[in-house]
């Protein structure tokens, strides 16, 4: 199932109330930066963990203290010039 999935990769559901609430995130799987998630690996047995409010980040003003870079746009192989 798809929970079994994100869990077992070490994903975490943010728990906040907010926009975000009740979406997976991981520190290694980032917008922008895909040679982070080669550092991700399954768990061996990831177990039942408690959901903790004042870890969470706050994406938000992450995004405002480290805005992402710009990258070069590339057209959609499928997409008709």
């Amino acid at each position: 199932s798809f929970n079994r999935s994100v869990n077992g990769w070490g994903f975490k559901r943010l728990v906040r109330e907010g926009p975000d609430e009740k979406s997976y995130y991981h520190e290694l799987f980032l917008c922008g930066r895909p040679e982070l998630t080669s550092a991700m690996s399954r768990l061996i047995n990831p177990g039942k963990r408690l959901p903790n409010k004042v870890d969470e980040p706050d994406f938000y003003d992450i995004s405002k203290k480290y805005p992402l870079r710009d990258t070069p746009t590339t057209a959609h192989p499928y997409q008709d010039d």
